[in-house]
Order: structure tokens, then C-alpha cells, then sequence
């Protein structure tokens, strides 16, 4: 989930998820929320669940990509038939870079940038960076030895 977060703000997890537009009780968790379901914010926007978006990059205003911001989105185990590393290696979430476009500060809208990282068996050949800059000064990090990556 993408959110707008101000002080305060409650986004339910993990007492409560996001499924199709409205908050569920979650049953992963047993004993009462600090606050109720209806207190809850909802989100910006949504990547699929357990997507791992790892980096999220604002552009600058006025960028040739017509975003407000790009995740890495580093993709998931398994899903299927009970998650995990053990699940069918098809049915893992792909990784991506997302572009992201705000419609407003409280709506968003992902948008599919650049796929094809894992082919439709879940073999993946590679994952987006960890790192990134959406301007002309590289971001190279320090974890890594990696080349710095631009998005323009």
C-alpha cells in the first residue's frame, strides 16, 4: 500500500487489510485493534499484496515521464497453494518498476513501467535495483558495489 501519512493517522495492519477497495478483519492476528476498522485510512494506492516495494523515488516536478514517483517492486515468493517457498513457483508476484501518479493527495494510480523480469513459469532472471534516482545525480548505494541507475 501506498498512504498519505500525517501523525495520528491508523492503517489498520495488521488487524485489518485492504481487499478490494474496503478494510477486512484479518485473521492472522488474534486480540482487539488499538482502534476501530472504521478509523482506518485508506490507501493512496495499492500494489498487489505481498509485491515487496522496496524503494520509492519521487520525480521531479515537470519530468519528461509524466510521474510523481517509481517504486522497485522486488516481487513475491510464492503464492499458491499455501505461499511460501514452497508454493508453486508460478504463481509468484513478478518484479517491476511501478510508476506512480498522483490524482490527488489522498488518490493514486500505479502504472506498469517495465516488467519481463521473470518468465510464466516464475523463473526469474533478474530484479529491479534497490536503488535509483529519477535525476541527474546517480544515487549509487553504499551496501552495494552496484552501478547507479537512472530513470529519465
Amino acid at each position: 500500500m501506498l498512504v498519505r501519512a500525517e501523525q495520528g493517522d491508523f492503517f489498520g495492519m495488521p488487524w485489518f487489510q485492504w481487499v478490494k477497495g474496503e478494510f477486512q478483519r484479518d485473521n492472522c492476528i488474534n486480540g482487539e485493534p488499538p482502534r476501530s476498522m472504521n478509523d482506518a485510512s485508506a490507501p493512496v494506492a495499492t500494489f498487489p499484496a505481498r509485491s515487496a516495494p522496496m524503494e520509492l523515488s519521487f520525480a521531479p516536478e515537470g519530468g519528461a515521464l509524466g510521474l510523481d514517483a517509481v517504486a522497485a517492486v522486488r516481487g513475491s515468493w510464492a503464492t499458491k497453494p499455501h505461499g511460501g517457498s514452497s508454493g508453486d513457483p508460478a504463481s509468484r508476484r513478478e518484479p517491476l518498476i511501478a510508476g506512480i501518479t498522483l490524482d490527488s493527495p489522498n488518490n493514486g494510480q500505479i502504472h506498469e513501467l517495465l516488467t519481463g523480469f521473470q518468465d510464466d513459469q516464475g523463473n526469474r532472471w533478474a530484479r529491479p535495483p534497490a536503488s535509483f534516482s529519477l535525476t541527474p545525480t546517480p544515487f549509487t548505494s553504499p551496501r552495494t558495489a552496484a552501478k547507479p541507475v537512472f530513470i529519465e
